[in-house]
């Protein structure tokens, strides 16, 4: 543990990443763990008390017994935790078939270059803000924790010309990538949630494949709002709305062959139940308020050389 918290100079939406990794930390906690996740408890204990998600999240495991809905982190954190397993799942199945090359959008403090038996020669990109990547890459130094695969960090902002990082570090357009956008889309106005899939296909050799999640507004914020802001951010401002139409159909316009995946029947399959803000069975939630899709790439991409 960090006896002293490491300051942090970067925007409010990059402190989302630690309410991930605190949610991630507790599930390796649980008896039957989806998955184990011992860095994301070094994220955690880099800031002590510094972050107000980690507060509340302390609180909310004392008061545990409440109404789910109004308690965020019992909402989301078995959201988190089956999302983060189907991703693991997804990213074996294609390493397994010769995919080695795989990019994390807005990567955060995803630890899947630390905790996953990579394949030899596979590169794993992670992409997000500078402030971000220099706190992880502080963390991990001090923490030991090193990599099963060629990690590669790319600091950019999703806003501005990342593509072109992205080659510079050395990411190859003529080979088939794995691309991830965890719990990102919401965060994005349509018109940069457009450029940054424009971004992607234009780099994605065929064979490439694209893994979302998508969450409606009214889970993060909206008619959540209160419950969401509870966690110390305020999410009703950082939500921006996400690709402004059906994933689906904003998919296929770009060239990218969907298929739908029921977070409902991920959760049964991993023995879970279905998180409640999403379980109709539970007034107040939110039906079909998440989904998760993998799209695979369905028109040559580009010379984006």
């Amino acid at each position: 543990m960090t006896d002293t918290p490491t300051r942090i100079d970067m925007p409010e939406v990059s402190w989302t990443a630690l309410g991930a990794a605190w949610m991630r930390a507790q599930e390796g906690r649980r008896p039957d763990a989806l998955f184990s996740d011992p860095v994301a408890a070094q994220f955690v204990d880099a800031v002590g008390g510094e972050a107000p998600y980690i507060a509340a999240g302390e609180q909310a495991l004392a008061d545990a017994g409440g109404d789910v809905l109004a308690n965020p982190f019992t909402a989301m954190g078995d959201y988190v935790a089956i999302r983060t397993r189907w991703l693991d799942d997804l990213l074996r199945a294609a390493a397994a078939d010769g995919i080695r090359q795989v990019v994390l959008l807005a990567a955060g403090l995803d630890t899947r270059a630390q905790r996953l038996p990579w394949p030899a020669g596979l590169r794993l990109f992670e992409l997000d803000l500078p402030g971000l990547v220099a706190f992880k890459e502080r963390v991990l130094r001090d923490g030991g924790a090193p990599p099963t695969c060629d990690r590669v960090t790319v600091s950019c902002d999703l806003r501005g010309d990342w593509p072109a990082a992205l080659r510079d570090a050395g990411f190859d357009p003529g080979r088939p990538a794995v691309w991830l956008a965890e719990g990102l889309l919401h965060y994005l106005t349509p018109a940069v949630n457009q450029s940054m899939l424009d971004g992607v296909a234009g780099l994605s050799a065929p064979g490439s494949l694209l893994a979302v999640d998508h969450i409606e507004a009214a889970m993060m914020g909206g008619n959540n709002a209160e419950t969401a802001n509870s966690t110390g951010l305020a999410y009703d401002q950082l939500v921006k709305g996400g690709p402004g139409e059906h994933v689906v159909t904003w998919l296929e316009r770009s060239g990218w062959l969907p298929t739908v995946h029921e977070v409902a029947d991920c959760a049964l399959r991993y023995g879970r139940p279905v998180p409640p803000l999403i379980d109709p069975a539970v007034p107040g939630s939110v039906r079909d308020g998440a989904v998760f899709l993998l799209a695979r790439r369905n028109v040559p991409s580009p010379d984006s050389r």
